[in-house]
């Protein structure tokens, strides 16, 4: 009796050890490596873009207004020493959130400041 019990009690603790593992990386497959590419960490596009459709529509226009007012902020910050003064502040602390929200979110933001940038100093944008 003390042997059937000792067994079903081993057989419970190696159940019990291997139940809270089957999503982390590398014991179950897939499941907890999905989305990573290589040994950087870097997820693939499609992955990225399977993100952005699960989010809600409110959400992505908030990105879409976050990216928009980060690229007004480059545009002002370009117009001139005090315009770049007053938008100092405020364009680091947008890098600064899109930086801890996402490494995409970050470089789409990043792509938008250079991009107004560019525009701005072609005399493109009419601000």
């Amino acid at each position: 009796m003390s042997e059937l019990g000792g067994g079903e009690s081993d057989r419970n603790a190696e159940t019990a050890d291997t139940a809270g593992t089957t999503g982390t990386a590398g014991t179950a497959g897939t499941a907890g490596t999905a989305g990573v590419d290589g040994s950087d960490g870097a997820r693939s596009p499609l992955v990225l873009l399977e993100e952005f459709r699960r989010r809600n529509a409110s959400a992505a226009v908030v990105d879409v207004l976050y990216v928009f007012t980060t690229a007004f902020l480059a545009t002002l910050a370009v117009r001139g020493t005090r315009p770049a003064m007053i938008a100092a502040l405020p364009l680091v602390t947008f890098l600064y959130f899109a930086w801890k929200s996402s490494r995409a979110f970050f470089l789409v933001n990043l792509a938008a400041v250079g991009a107004t940038v560019a525009a701005t100093e072609a005399g493109l944008l009419p601000l």
